[in-house]
């Protein structure tokens, strides 16, 4: 019998800078990503070199307007 463990890295960066970073199973990752997009409707979820190049520019580039999706 084998068990495998997949474990993936999660990491949001904050308008002030901050940066928090967590290590979550996959099931878990799925329910904190939903649980979150509930919570913050106007934060951008997924990570882009554009949306890197955004954030550095102005974190405010990143707020999504209400309805976008």
């Amino acid at each position: 019998m084998g068990c495998t463990w997949l474990k993936l890295y999660t990491s949001t960066k904050l308008r002030d800078g901050d940066d928090i970073s967590v290590s979550l199973s996959t099931d878990d990752l799925k329910a904190v990503s939903k649980y979150l997009n509930g919570l913050l409707p106007h934060a951008t979820f997924g990570h882009t070199k554009g949306r890197e190049q955004w954030f550095m520019a102005s974190p405010l580039m990143l707020l999504r307007e209400e309805g976008e999706g």
